[in-house]
């Protein structure tokens, strides 16, 4: 592979990883934890139990991090956040 086809192939990488990384950019520590173990598939009231915070607050930091991230459900935040490859 020659020099200009890895330095593309570099720049395309960096490109893809910012973008993905703009999103988390825009959510606090504690959306971004949140939305870690909502990855993992925690139900709200596990989230709640292992952040020692209430499932309202729980259901406030998704309602949240819905907003910031433009998206309805639990699936299209995840999809955004951590795409497939």
């Amino acid at each position: 592979m020659n020099s200009e086809i890895a330095r593309r192939l570099v720049n395309i990488f960096v490109k893809e990883q910012n973008q993905e990384n703009e999103h988390l950019i825009s959510l606090t520590k504690r959306e971004q934890e949140i939305l870690e173990k909502m990855s993992k598939g925690f139900l709200y009231r596990e989230i709640a139990s292992s952040l020692i915070i209430s499932k309202e607050t729980v259901k406030k930091h998704i309602h949240n991090i819905y907003t910031k991230l433009q998206v309805k459900t639990r699936t299209e935040a995840l999809n955004k956040v951590y795409p497939r490859k």
